[in-house]
């Protein structure tokens, strides 16, 4: 059966339990209570561990098993694996009927691979007002290529659409409040309402670690670092007369005032759909 353990330092680990039946697939956090989504033989069911004890909190089969978990508020959003993915909703209030689970999606791909919560800035505004935030639920399938979004509790839609290649991760950067997904080789991230992509490997991004200077990329054969800092490159524009006399590079040589001339950083982003006319560039 499957076994939980715990660590309070990353490298002595203490067994919390032995599941008989159940493989422990994925897990999340609430309200301090750890939710475990487990498959086995008795199907997708949901476990709890309040620091206490571990318990059963859902044990209709969600599924053959819950492959992904996040929350939202008190709810907790389930995907499952069968002949499709199926996406549900739990209520976890015990004033509201605690652990009730409502179908909000099915993919007809047999997995729903990864989930995430975001709150998203408000776009329109009413009367001038500044716009509300919406809330948005992003569920991806397994490799089918495609990850949906429902903003606001509205039907899902397309969000994200490829080839069909393996969707493992969707986390949110803490540093940022970005989203992120592993798509195949690569990973994106969410930002502006669009799907950027950031970093390219050599084979299937497993995991991603999101950090505060970069992000750790995980794969069959190894881990791989992304820096931030590697999005930018110091550019500088040079002027050049009809006589071919240009500026100088940066650092070979002072202005007429004694101060070198400086760099100018700018993210890689922000030279996409750069046009210059009439000038002359030098990069």
């Amino acid at each position: 059966g499957g076994k939980l353990w715990k660590t309070a330092n990353g490298t002595t680990y203490e067994l919390l339990a032995t599941l008989a039946a159940a493989q422990p697939k994925c897990a999340t956090i609430l309200n301090g209570n750890l939710y475990i989504g487990t498959g086995g033989t008795n199907g997708g069911q949901l476990y709890r561990y309040n620091n206490v004890r571990i318990e059963v909190v859902f044990a209709s089969p969600l599924g053959s098993e819950v492959s992904s978990l996040t929350f939202n508020k008190d709810f907790l959003y389930a995907g499952t694996t069968g002949a499709k993915g199926f996406l549900y909703r739990l209520t976890t209030d015990v004033a509201e009927n605690p652990f009730r689970a409502t179908v909000i999606y099915i993919d007809s791909s047999p997995k729903i691979s990864a989930i995430a919560a975001v709150t998203l800035a408000g776009q329109t505004s009413v009367n001038g007002d500044q716009p509300s935030d919406d809330q948005a639920i992003f569920a991806a399938n397994g490799n089918g290529g495609r990850i949906v979004k429902s903003l606001n509790g509205n039907a899902f839609g397309t969000s994200f659409y490829t080839l069909p290649v393996q969707i493992t991760q969707m986390k949110i950067d803490e540093f940022t409040g970005l989203l992120h997904s592993t798509v195949g080789n690569n990973v994106y991230k969410y930002k502006n309402r669009t799907w950027q992509p950031i970093f390219t490997n050599t084979e299937v991004v497993e995991d991603i670690y999101l950090g505060e200077l970069g992000f750790y990329a995980i794969s069959a054969s190894g881990v791989k670092f992304f820096d931030y800092e590697q999005t930018k490159k110091k550019v500088y524009l040079a002027l050049r007369d009809v006589a071919g006399n240009a500026t100088q590079e940066p650092g070979t040589e002072a202005t007429n005032d004694g101060t070198a001339l400086p760099f100018i950083e700018i993210g890689i982003e922000e030279l996409t759909g750069f046009v210059n006319a009439n000038r002359v560039l030098e990069l």
